[in-house]
């Protein structure tokens, strides 16, 4: 990703940037964000002559956050991940703790 000038963010490792275009990367998987669509259709076009890639579409869920795709912006949650928290730690406790 530095052969294409994407700068790695001092506060977090996993995000590389480019302009307008974010790059999180964990592990094998990346996914890319930005302002236009044709910035990532640009850098998965470049990736694609590089390396082969398979594309997934719009994430739904990743690392453990819900990713919702709303009116003006996107939407995220980590409901599923709290509840699973919940239901490990508080169940010996015999009460509903949420609602």
């Amino acid at each position: 990703m530095k052969s294409i000038e994407f700068e790695i963010c001092l506060k977090e490792p996993c995000l590389l940037v480019k302009g307008e275009v974010l790059l999180f990367i964990y592990v094998n998987d990346i996914l890319v964000m930005s302002k236009t669509k044709q910035a990532c259709e640009k850098l998965r076009d470049l990736l694609k002559s590089e390396i082969k890639i398979k594309e997934h579409g719009k994430p739904t869920y990743i690392l453990g956050v819900r990713v919702k795709f709303v009116k003006n912006g996107i939407s995220l949650s980590q409901r599923q991940y709290i509840e699973e928290i919940v239901r490990t730690f508080f169940f010996h406790i015999g009460k509903q703790i949420y609602t």
